[in-house]
This record gives C-alpha cells, structure tokens and sequence, in this order.
C-alpha cells in the first residue's frame, strides 16, 4: 500500500473492521485458510479492493444523493464558464477609454511580473474559460459511463457485476479456481455457503445488499461460470465492461450514442477546447 493511501485508510474515511465487523474478518478468514501466503503476502491489496468494491458499490445504494452532487458540480462549471465568457463579451465590448484606464492600472500595479498586462489577462480568462468547459465534460462522462454485463444473450441478474468482480478478487487472490457451488439442501435454511469460494461471494455481497442469500450467490455464481464457458474468457473481469473515458468520448463523437441537447452542447464546448488547444478541430459534425 502507498504512503499516501495508508494515510487514507488511517483517516477513517474507509474502516471495513468497524462498517463490516461480521463480513470483512470472515472474509479475510477464509481467504487464509484456502491460501495463507496471498494474505500474508497481499493484505493490502485484499483491503483495499474490498474497500474499493464495498464503499463503491455502497454509494450506488444512494445514487441520487451522489449523482445530484455530481450534477450540481457540473451545473456550477457551467455557470463558471458562461460567467467566464460573459466577462470576456463585455472586455471587448468595453469603451476605449476604459480599456486605457485599465492597461495603464495594470501597467502600474502587475499582478504576476512586471511584464503581466491586459493582454496576459484576457488569455488566461480564455483559459479558464476553456478550463470550466473541460471540467464541466469531465464530470459527465466520469458518470455517463458504468460497469455492465459484456453481451447480450441473458436477462440481466441484480448483483451480477459485483458478483463477478468478487470472483475475479477470489481467484487473483488465492490463485485458485472458483468452483461450481452446491444449492443449500432441501428444507436447509442455513445462511453460509458450503464452498470457501462461494461464501467469500456470499459475504463481499453481504456487504453491499444485506438481503442478499447463499441461493442468490449460488445462482449468480453458476451464471458467471457458464458465461465464462460459453465466452471462453480466461478471467470474469472480461465478462463485464466498464468503457473508458476513451470509449465515452468516441461514443460522443462518433454516432455510436444518440445526442442530447445536453450531450451536443458538451461537444461543442469540448470542440471549443480542442481547437483553442490545437488550433484546429479534428471533429466534424
């Protein structure tokens, strides 16, 4: 682990042995015992995946609440970038003899270096326009943009996409196989599952839906497994595609994705930037 996401972790922004007292240490149990030297050697690396799966996962339970802080962001940099380019409207429109009032301030009074002026200002004021146009894009597509299912052969199984990134945990982990779990026993309530594999599912599932069941982790998991069959994947993580910011913007750009009035707007403004970059746009409607 990294000084710095120690540092995280010792803040107690993410404490897994005081938010998942039961799941966490059963967790790290059971990984101890199919593969002692993964924990010894990876602990880090188990508490922090977990932390980045259950804390992530868990906010999703109160998307609006995130979602809406995200959007309100998105709406401020936009107010900042027409704000930003109000002032820029009204600089040029500004009568002349201010204009001289204002480079003879700035002449007299240099903000950074004696050589700084009124043309120096309004560049960067381009700038941060060009700055709250990129953040208010950034916003949106770190967003827009989420983990699914690969393919499309099988109605999609609530908890799937987490199921999956647990078995992928499991067997980077302790360097074993997940195998095929048994379905509790007939008139057998037992809450825990039989296998290791499946229980660690069971419980890394626990701790983003507590309503979640051995039965549900059994059907899940026997889904994944046959996916990754009828796939010939070599790992679950390829059996869920999480598209990068790459992948967000070519879809933007290329027709792939229908484009709001929302989505066109932030084209434009990313076309903005681009040609403010490079000179040029090398986007064409």
């Amino acid at each position: 682990m990294t000084p710095d996401l120690e540092r995280f972790f010792q803040s107690g922004a993410f404490d897994l042995e005081r938010d998942f007292p039961n799941e966490y240490p059963a967790m790290c149990a059971i990984v101890s015992k199919v593969a002692p030297s993964a924990v010894a050697r990876e602990n880090d690396q188990l508490r922090y995946e977990l932390a980045d799966f259950a804390y992530g996962y868990s906010r999703d339970r109160l998307a609006t609440e995130y979602r809406k802080q995200a959007s309100d962001l998105e709406d401020k940099a936009k107010e900042l970038f027409d704000t930003l380019d109000s002032v820029l409207q009204m600089m040029e429109s500004l009568d002349s003899y201010y204009n001289c009032r204002l480079v003879e301030f700035m002449r007299m009074n240099p903000l950074l270096g004696a050589d700084y002026g009124f043309g120096h200002l309004d560049r960067d004021l381009e700038h941060a326009k060009m700055v709250a146009a990129y953040l208010r894009l950034a916003i949106h597509m770190a967003g827009h943009f989420e983990a699914r299912p690969s393919g499309r052969s099988r109605p999609r199984l609530p908890q799937f996409v987490p199921a999956v990134r647990l078995m992928d945990l499991w067997e980077r982990l302790t360097r074993t196989k997940i195998v095929t779990p048994k379905s509790p026993a007939p008139g057998k309530n037992k809450p825990e599952a039989v296998q290791p594999s499946t229980e660690f599912v069971r419980l890394g599932l626990k701790m983003i839906d507590s309503e979640i069941t051995a039965a549900n982790t059994v059907t899940l998991i026997k889904r994944a497994l046959t996916e990754r069959r009828q796939n010939r994947a070599a790992t679950f993580s390829e059996l869920v595609e999480i598209p990068s910011v790459l992948e967000g913007l070519s879809a933007l750009f290329d027709g792939s994705i229908e484009l709001t009035d929302e989505l066109r707007d932030l084209k434009k403004l990313f076309e903005d930037w681009h040609q403010a970059k490079a000179g040029v746009s090398d986007y064409e409607d």
